[in-house]
C-alpha cells in the first residue's frame, strides 16, 4: 500500500509539541528545554541576569569550562521571552555560543529541517551534570 503525501507528515499538533519541548530561538535553545536550562544556570549562580541582560559569572565560566566549553568570564546574554512558555530562555550572543556547544557537543540535534531538537542521551547526562531535570522534555538515543 502506498501512502499518500498527507499520510507522510507529523499532525500538526505533533509538531506543535515537539517545538514546545525544546526548539531554537533565532541561534538559542527555547522551549522547556530552554526556559528549564536559563533557570538553572540562574539558580546555581552560573548567570546572573538584570534588566533583561545576563552575564556569566566566574563560578558560571570554570563550571561551564569542566564541561568542555570556554567562554571569557565577560560573556553576555540577553533574556528572550519564550512564546509557548511565557517566560525567559536566554538569548543574545552567550546564548548562542551556548546553543552551539550543545549542537557541536551533541548533546541536542536538529529535528529534521525544523527549529525543533531533541536531547540526546549524551545531552541527559549534560543537562544532569547541570541539574537539570528532563522529565518533562522528550530525549532519544
Amino acid at each position: 500500500m502506498q501512502m499518500t503525501p498527507a499520510q507522510r507528515c507529523l499532525p500538526a499538533s505533533a509538531v506543535r509539541d515537539s517545538l514546545t519541548e525544546a526548539r531554537t530561538c533565532y541561534r538559542h535553545l527555547a522551549g522547556r528545554l530552554g526556559v528549564a536550562w536559563m533557570v538553572a544556570l540562574e539558580r546555581r549562580g552560573f548567570i546572573m541576569t538584570r534588566d533583561g541582560a545576563t552575564a556569566l559569572t566566574p563560578e558560571g565560566a570554570r563550571a561551564l569550562g569542566e564541561l568542555g566549553l570556554t567562554l571569557p568570564a565577560s560573556a553576555t546574554g540577553r533574556s528572550c521571552l519564550d512564546w509557548t512558555e511565557r517566560r525567559y530562555h536566554l538569548g543574545g550572543k552567550l546564548g548562542a555560543q551556548l546553543t552551539e556547544h550543545m549542537f557541536s557537543g551533541r548533546w541536542i540535534v536538529r529535528r529534521g529541517k525544523t527549529r525543533g531538537v531533541r536531547v540526546t542521551t549524551g545531552g541527559r547526562h549534560a543537562f544532569a551534570k547541570l541539574g537539570i531535570a528532563l522529565d518533562v522534555i522528550e530525549s532519544a538515543t
